[in-house]
């Protein structure tokens, strides 16, 4: 824009010198036919690769016959040599031109001088009534050309001048503005400089509340909250005003397509927002009601929400997009340094889990061996010196008693069978329990490396030993499925579903749910998860298990 308006100018201003030019022209035109006294004369010079023509008189009664008598004039000077400087314009050439009425009914002669004056070339024309000694008047026209090659010349260099003088001015104001662009870019670097060593020195508690009063001071912004999108919804992770909605903001909305689109999104909020009947769910449009707008920042799989009472600027908006670049890579490293920490105290927890679970499991073992097959020990000791046979007969229960305490024992694995058939046979066992058992197993779709078949037996084998002793089920559904690059694995049952913790017996005493807990660890260890709900009476397990 500043270049078409500065060539705006600089056509405006070539305009007003050629105007000034002819003018100054003309007057030395009109001064030479008097000299001569003579009736009319015709400038014309070539400038700036274009020929200017000045007349005199310059009325227009005079303008269309002059403009004949220089085309003759032209046409005369084109079969002689380049070096030849004047030709003569006879009567009987002018006299179909020039009519009675311009001239007064004198007969009329003409000469024409042209000269060369660096790369100008200047033509001059003088009319006077015939008989006028030619000579005297070839020299007042060179004097002419030579006026009028003064003039060009002098407004010429004039108007360069002028041109570098606007041009210098100009370039002047675009280098302060330059200057001052550089200054504001290196004070927002060094306020970016700043920001990065503050996020630096942050402790672990102190990160994201830190982090966002950061971005409210690029604003200024009158309040704020940072959130992080998990893969079980939204957690805000720090704000500028505690309470306890917090945790209870939608999925959707601004943040999930500021998220989505990887893009600062500015929203003007609603003067007395209210909820939909039945929605408990606050949205960040109602939170932020008492102000003017806010936006959006995405920075690290995360949204920053600022708030503000005033307009917020597009300056404002870039400068946080920028900001959130040059912070984007220290939030990446807190998010691995929390999800390092989060492993490893995953492995602790399933470490003691572990151990644990092998006390209980021989605690468990060294109860039956006392409570059952001592006592069968003891009975065949008495029945073999009173029965033999019955003897036999308590032997063969101890062994198989001992046979399936072993099976218990032995850890769950699909050894040579697929996992349709295995599914198959614990299908079978709870019929054998007594309980209604349906599998979906899309068999053409689910072709699992064998790590995977197993994992996803060891769950359906706990989920559906919970519910034979727990549940009180008589329905069973197991499902799987796959999404994307992950197997669903879904147990739904029509049991009572699982008590509250408060409910579970004590230590030393079997409790519901422990294996399932073991499981959930081990599921997200490998970057999956377990999920237990309860929807319409009916028992829920979902597997979420990642292929790896």
């Amino acid at each position: 824009m500043l270049a078409a308006v500065e060539a705006r100018r600089a056509g405006a201003a070539d305009s007003s010198a050629a105007d000034a030019m002819r003018s100054a022209i003309a007057a030395v035109g009109t001064r030479a036919v008097e000299a001569c006294s003579g009736i009319a004369g015709i400038i014309a010079w070539l400038s700036d690769d274009r020929t200017v023509v000045a007349y005199a008189p310059g009325e227009l009664r005079w303008r269309a016959a002059l403009a004949a008598v220089l085309a003759l004039a032209e046409r005369q000077f084109e079969p002689l040599p380049a070096t030849a400087e004047a030709a003569s314009l006879e009567p009987g050439q002018l006299a179909p031109l020039l009519n009675a009425r311009l001239t007064g009914g004198a007969t009329v002669a003409g000469t024409a001088v042209r000269c060369a004056q660096g790369d100008r070339r200047i033509l001059t024309i003088l009319l006077t009534p015939a008989g006028r000694p030619g000579a005297e008047l070839a020299a007042l026209a060179r004097l002419t050309n030579a006026a009028a090659g003064a003039i060009v010349a002098g407004i010429e260099v004039r108007g360069s001048r002028d041109f570098w003088m606007s041009t210098g001015a100009a370039s002047g104001a675009r280098l302060a503005e330059s200057r001052a662009e550089l200054a504001t870019v290196r004070a927002e670097q060094a306020g970016f400089d700043t920001a990065l060593v503050r996020c630096a020195k942050l402790r672990p508690r102190q990160r994201y509340a830190g982090l966002g009063a950061i971005f409210a001071e690029a604003g200024p912004f009158d309040e704020w909250i940072v959130a992080t999108a998990g893969a079980d919804g939204w957690h805000v992770a720090a704000a500028s005003r505690a309470q306890t909605t917090l945790s209870r903001f939608g999925s959707a909305g601004p943040w999930a397509e500021c998220l989505a689109r990887n893009a600062v999104v500015v929203r003007t909020t609603d003067a007395s927002p209210r909820a939909s009947a039945g929605d408990p769910v606050f949205t960040v449009d109602r939170h932020f009601a008492g102000f003017a707008q806010y936006l959006c920042v995405p920075c690290a799989g995360g949204v920053i929400a600022l708030a503000t009472r005033r307009t917020i600027a597009p300056a404002v908006v870039g400068t946080l997009e920028r900001l959130a670049a040059r912070l984007g890579p220290v939030v990446d490293q807190w998010l691995i340094a929390a999800e390092v920490d989060r492993l490893q105290q995953l492995v602790r927890s399933l470490g003691l889990r572990m151990f644990s679970a092998v006390d209980r499991e021989r605690q468990r073992i060294a109860r039956n061996l006392h409570d059952h097959q001592t006592q069968l020990l003891t009975a065949a000791r008495i029945a073999l010196e009173a029965d033999p046979a019955r003897t036999r007969g308590i032997l063969r229960e101890l062994d198989e008693s001992l046979r399936h305490q072993l099976r218990e024992i032995r850890p769950a694995t699909l050894g040579r069978a697929t996992l349709r058939d295995a599914l198959g046979d614990e299908m079978d066992r709870l019929a054998a329990a007594g309980i209604r058992g349906k599998l979906l197993y899309p068999e053409p779709a689910m072709k699992l490396a064998r790590p995977l078949q197993e994992l996803c037996y060891q769950v359906v084998r706990e989920a559906l030993s919970n519910v034979i002793r727990h549940a009180g089920a008589n329905r069973v559904e197991l499902s799987l499925a796959r999404r994307g690059r992950q197997v669903i694995l879904r147990v739904d049952d029509n049991g009572k579903g699982l008590p509250p913790p408060s409910a579970q017996p004590a230590a030393g005493k079997e409790r519901v749910g422990v294996g399932l807990a073991g499981m959930a660890e081990r599921l997200e260890l490998m970057g999956g998860r377990l999920r237990i709900e309860r929807r319409d009476k009916v028992t829920q397990l979902t597997a979420e298990i990642p292929e790896r």
